[in-house]
């Protein structure tokens, strides 16, 4: 209610407490549990399967993050706040922080991500990252 008006705060321990137990069990369509999302998932990766130059990027987490399995994903979704971010075995880079990437195509068709995060009210270099480009074979 304070997003209509901030004078409309009341407390809910009730409701409140209610809400993650709520939002665990009845997962919604953006979430990635929603059967929906991870079907919209593999179809996707079926799609990049045998082009070794795509890149996923994504924006929905508040995260920096790199990742490398079958396909490279980038996150970049760290502009206005930060969430946890869980290494996993797939990471080759992760932080909560604000920030962003950017991703340079080089002379000789690798492209080099650069996460930028904002630290001391400055932008640093957080990461970089080169994926080599690979030469397309339609077998």
């Amino acid at each position: 209610m304070t997003a209509a008006n901030k004078n409309l705060y009341i407390p809910l321990p009730i409701i409140g407490s209610l809400y993650p137990i709520l939002r665990n069990t009845f997962v919604n369509p953006q979430d990635i549990r929603h059967p929906l999302y991870q079907d919209m998932i593999k179809q996707i990766d079926e799609v990049f399967e045998g082009f070794p130059n795509m890149v996923h990027v994504a924006g929905h987490e508040h995260s920096l993050q790199l990742i490398q399995n079958k396909q490279l994903q980038v996150v970049s979704g760290a502009g206005a706040k930060k969430t946890f971010v869980k290494k996993g075995k797939d990471a080759l880079f992760g932080k909560e922080t604000n920030g962003f990437v950017t991703a340079d195509e080089l002379i000789n068709k690798a492209v080099r991500f650069t996460f930028y995060e904002l630290k001391n009210n400055r932008l640093q270099i957080a990461f970089t990252f080169t994926k080599p480009y690979q030469k397309y074979t339609n077998d």
